[in-house]
């Protein structure tokens, strides 16, 4: 059993179900990892985190799966990813309401060990 702790900086932007809604901010959040599973090819592992989200706190959970590509020094890793954040920055009833969004990312990493080359 083993644990990692990453920290991310990055930036969110998407837009809405309406024209006047944009989601965009910057975010800071602190993630615990951990592999779940070992296959012969790679672990499946999972992670948690939070932090800051834009306007207000915001968490995150996710899963990557790491292929290493037989006789290539190639890793292939899948991912998916929960965001939410208790307030947008955004007035989304009219109401002055908990403003919270959530969104779903996938993704696809590709990495290559450049050391095969020397």
């Amino acid at each position: 059993f083993e644990i990692g702790v990453g920290a991310e900086i990055g930036m969110y932007d998407f837009n809405g179900d309406r024209d006047d809604l944009s989601y965009n901010g910057l975010v800071a959040i602190a993630t615990l990892n951990t592999a779940l599973l070992e296959t012969a090819q790679g672990p499946i592992s999972a992670e948690v985190g939070g932090g800051y989200y834009g306007a207000s706190v915001g968490f995150t959970a996710g899963a990557t799966y790491s292929y290493a590509i037989p006789g290539v020094p190639l890793v292939v890793k899948p991912y998916v990813r929960a965001n939410a954040t208790l307030d947008s920055g955004q007035e989304l009833t009219g109401e002055g309401d908990s403003n919270a969004v959530s969104w779903i990312n996938a993704g696809l990493y590709l990495s290559y060990d450049i050391s095969t080359l020397f």
